[in-house]
């Protein structure tokens, strides 16, 4: 018998929150994620969705995709 293999999403993390919430410190949260080696993954909406998106895409030294 094998080992199950490890989780395919470790150190991927999603943020889905409020168009109305404070963006600072979910965008600290996401730059900290990605500077870890982490992803984020989110639904780019307005507000929390779109802070956390382009926090960690500049951390990661990308540009936001936008759909």
């Amino acid at each position: 018998m094998t080992a199950a293999p490890a989780f395919p999403l470790a150190g991927v993390v999603a943020v889905v929150g409020s168009r109305h919430g404070s963006p600072y410190p979910v965008a600290q949260f996401a730059a900290a994620v990605v500077a870890a080696g982490g992803s984020v993954v989110t639904g780019c909406a307005r507000g929390v969705d779109h802070a956390a998106a382009t926090a960690a895409a500049a951390a990661a030294g990308v540009a936001p995709l936008r759909l």
